[in-house]
């Protein structure tokens, strides 16, 4: 846990909790690498969460850098 020690994880700024911090450019870690996101769906969903599910997907294809 991070908490405990010293952890290193790629966040999304809005993730952070309270008592962690990020860090800056200038800390001199390498680049990350492009990251590849994969949705496992339950073919066995609600009709409310497949569309909820269909509604993130399509936002997230709709919202991916160009060139991805």
């Amino acid at each position: 846990m991070a908490a405990a020690g010293l952890a290193v994880t790629p966040l999304n700024s809005s993730s952070i909790p309270p008592g962690l911090q990020s860090a800056e450019a200038n800390e001199r870690l390498p680049a990350l690498p492009d990251v590849e996101f994969v949705a496992h769906v339950r073919p066995d969903l609600s009709e409310e969460n497949a569309l909820l599910t269909r509604s993130v997907i399509g936002w997230i294809t709709a919202n991916r850098p160009q060139g991805s």
